[in-house]
């Protein structure tokens, strides 16, 4: 197993590893691992079938010989020593089943104690065999797990390497959208340069027509100018007065008109209070009959500031 083992472990020598890329490094680790879990099922079986093996050994007694001590025993003691109306047995008989079956049982005896030291030879051998086999599948797992190791750098160096190329991938694609983004914004400012060029020359064109026209009819204008100015001195002579000024007068003729009515009015008004202030007065002395110059006084007095009173409310 050793030789086998370091014959497939020979391929994974450092010098070959650095030829080989990490992928196949690994599918070979693989194979190897599984071709070393098949041995190491193989052996435990081996083992297994050997053992039980050495127990049937151990425990093997042959049927053959059980059933030749039945017959022996049928015939010798039942059938032959017993007679067939009496309950009674020979001793002889008996004696000498008893010393054949005890000499059987020597033999046995004897027999097996030989066979014991060769089985237990055989299981050391076995025993020996088996903690070779379970040094070596120790050896074999601390390589494995070198191995293990080795392939988990690997696998984290490749990790690391996908990353970086999937993030160059994702910048370039960035980068290419980016590009025909700004491509197509090139493409549309060239067609928008191109129709404002054409209708700069096109407007330009227009202007120059323009002008043109303008230094035409200019001469016109001068004449036209001066013969306007002649028509707005006659139209300023012979103007006539304007109709908003007439209405404006009109307007104020007519509120003069009604403040006028509004103050008659209030003067019609203020005579009939006057006259009704009087009469009332005039009652109000008849009535009172005071000889006393205090009593005159008074009177006079109260009809004077009776119509100042009626002033205030006048005005």
């Amino acid at each position: 197993m050793k030789a086998a083992f370091a014959g497939r472990l020979s391929s994974d020598h450092p010098e070959s590893r650095q030829e080989l890329d990490i992928e196949t490094k690994c599918n070979v680790i693989r194979t190897q691992s599984l071709l070393l879990e098949k041995d190491m099922k193989k052996y435990m079986e081996k083992c297994e079938q050997i053992l039980a093996e050495f127990r049937l050994e151990g425990y093997n007694i042959r049927f053959s010989e059980i059933f030749k001590l039945k017959e022996d025993f049928a015939c010798s003691i039942i059938c032959g020593g017993c007679p067939v109306n009496a309950c009674t047995v020979e001793a002889e008989c008996l004696l000498r089943y008893q010393e054949n079956y005890t000499r059987g049982r020597d033999a046995l005896i004897s027999k097996y104690k030989l066979q014991n030291p060769l089985l237990r030879n055989r299981l050391r051998r076995m025993e020996r065999q088996t903690r070779q086999i379970e040094m070596t599948d120790k050896q074999s797992k601390m390589e494995l797990d070198a191995i293990r190791h080795e392939n988990e750098s690997c696998m984290d160096q490749l990790r690391t390497v996908s990353k970086e190329i999937m993030q160059t991938k994702a910048l370039g694609l960035t980068i290419s959208m980016t590009a025909q983004y700004e491509w197509e914004k090139l493409k549309v400012a060239l067609q928008e340069n191109t129709r404002t060029i054409h209708e700069t020359w096109r407007k330009k064109s227009v202007v120059k027509s323009i002008q043109e026209q303008l230094e035409k009819h200019s001469s016109n204008d001068v004449a036209e100018a001066f013969v306007n100015r002649r028509l707005l001195r006659k139209v300023k002579y012979f103007r006539a007065p304007s109709v908003w000024n007439f209405i404006d007068a009109i307007l104020e003729g007519v509120a003069i008109d009604k403040e006028f009515k509004i103050a008659e009015r209030r003067r019609y008004i203020s005579q009939i209070i006057h006259n009704k202030n009087k009469r009332l007065l005039l009652k109000f002395q008849s009535r009172s009959e005071q000889p006393s110059s205090s009593g005159e006084r008074g009177a006079t007095s109260g009809y004077e500031g009776f119509l100042e009173n009626g002033k205030r409310r006048r005005g």
